[in-house]
């Protein structure tokens, strides 16, 4: 009896044994979406359209799988199996296999190194949803050990994008910027009006790959803060036309107002998603910065309307003068000024203080003017200049007031002046010349008994009466028979 329990013991240590070896075998380096088993961010794919027919099915090594043992009793690879294929994938697809000899004694003190091999198919993710580049988990390589155990090993891969950003454009106030550098920058001001364009590029070559990207989509999602409506800049997206090998296309993402209490760095994101023909996802993903500069002393006017713009008979012009204090300072002293020598205009109003406060930040102030009726016809801008501390210009802006002569009459009132015909009077258009040598057309009203018609009846009526008299003579006269 005793030999059948030293004989179980040495059984469970020797079982024991096997299992602490199995456990001591492991994969020294760490694969995962960051870092691939195979491929790159610039590996190239398998593409059925490419003209070459090595680029028809591309095949690359993986990097080295180091196996290690912390364990002194040596152990061997005797297989390699694959399993856990990605969804919508099969084995044909990847082509998974082991290069060379399996590793064999590895310990303690020496490691085993493994080497697979992948064919990368057309149709894997260059990038995920958000853009990003990325590696793809493609399967489970299990290998089986000498010592009756196993070991997983997940396999990543990661592919070349083809669908890229190739500039971000800046149309601030009218102004064109640009930026073809990730992270994008931009200078804005307060109250700065933006239109945010995208340029995206196909960048498969048009001979080689000839391969389309469809189903476009640029993403835009901005610091709400920067903008004066947050929805003008949060969550944007805009469709773009699919792109052939090598095409551009320019896309306006968004338009806002920059917040007229900005101030600082803004910063955001902008990314581009689309699938090639052959189910791809392709993408890429870039930062973009708005830095807000803010002057001390920033005093501007935001609308200076004349109305009317245009005057002629009667000469009695209002100008309406808006502003805004954008400064980092409360401002004293601020005064506005409206001049012109030519129309003898020289005025002022003082507004007083202005605070920086968004809430108590803008003003205004209206001018009347009586323009002497001397002035000859023309165009003359009307000068505006605002002023701080009293006498230190911040801003000066103009706007033009039109003068016409007062006799000008406009096609548009000569048919207005038209009248009507009633039935006891008849309108009569004569040309009559103005003064100014030009012609225009009046309107005379007359008596239907003083009218021509009148004049044509009379007449008709007595060429009748007078035929009837001379066939009653002739009547008379006639012989009877």
């Amino acid at each position: 009896m005793r030999k059948i329990l030293l004989a179980s013991l040495f059984l469970i240590i020797a079982i024991l044994s096997i299992s602490i070896a199995s456990a001591s075998v492991s994969v020294a380096n760490t694969f995962s979406s960051s870092n691939p088993t195979f491929g790159s961010s610039s590996q190239q794919a398998s593409n059925p359209n490419a003209d070459s027919s090595s680029d028809k099915n591309i095949y690359v090594n993986s990097t080295n799988i180091i196996l290690t043992n912390d364990n002194s009793t040596p152990v061997n690879v005797t297989a390699v199996s694959f399993t856990n294929y990605k969804t919508g994938f099969s084995s044909s697809d990847f082509s998974l296999s082991y290069v060379g000899p399996l590793p064999t004694n590895i310990t303690n003190t020496w490691n085993g190194t493994l080497v697979l091999n992948a064919r990368i198919p057309e149709e894997l993710d260059a990038v995920d949803s958000d853009g990003d580049p990325v590696a793809i988990k493609i399967a489970d390589a299990v290998l089986t050990l000498s010592d009756n155990s196993s070991l997983t090993v997940p396999l990543y891969m990661q592919r070349e994008n083809k669908l890229e950003i190739d500039k971000i454009y800046a149309e601030i106030n009218g102004n064109s910027d640009s930026d073809s550098s990730n992270p994008a920058n931009f200078d804005v001001e307060r109250t700065d009006s933006v239109i945010i364009k995208v340029k995206i590029k196909n960048d498969y070559d048009e001979n080689d790959d000839d391969v389309d990207i469809e189903d476009i989509t640029i993403y835009g999602d901005l610091d709400g803060d920067l903008a004066e409506d947050e929805d003008d800049v949060e969550d944007i997206d805009e469709d773009a036309s699919d792109l052939d090998s090598e095409d551009y296309d320019t896309v306006e993402l968004m338009t806002f107002k920059v917040n007229e209490e900005a101030d600082g760095d803004y910063t955001g994101t902008i990314y581009v998603i689309g699938e090639d023909e052959h189910g791809a996802k392709h993408g890429e993903k870039w930062n973009i910065t708005f830095d807000v500069d803010v002057e001390t002393h920033d005093l501007r006017i935001t609308e200076a309307t004349l109305s009317p713009a245009q005057i002629s008979c009667d000469r009695t012009v209002r100008l309406y003068v808006d502003g805004i204090n954008l400064g980092k300072r409360d401002e004293d002293d601020v005064r506005i000024t409206v001049t012109n020598s030519d129309l003898n205009i020289e005025d002022q109003e003082l507004i007083g203080d202005v605070e920086n406060d968004a809430d108590d930040n803008d003003f205004s102030a209206t001018f009347n003017f009586d323009i002497n009726d001397s002035i000859e016809s023309g165009t003359y801008p009307i000068y505006i200049k605002l002023y701080r501390d009293f006498d230190e210009l911040e801003y000066s802006i103009s706007t033009n007031l039109e003068i016409t002569e007062c006799n000008a009459v406009t096609t548009q009132e000569t048919e207005e002046s038209s009248t009507t015909v009633v039935s006891t009077s008849t309108t009569i258009a004569e040309e009559t010349e103005t003064e100014s040598g030009e012609e225009a057309v009046t309107s005379t009203e007359t008596s239907f008994f003083e009218s021509s018609t009148y004049t044509n009846i009379l007449i008709g009526v007595n060429i009748i009466a007078i035929l009837a008299v001379i066939a009653l003579i002739i009547t008379v006269l006639k012989p009877k028979v």
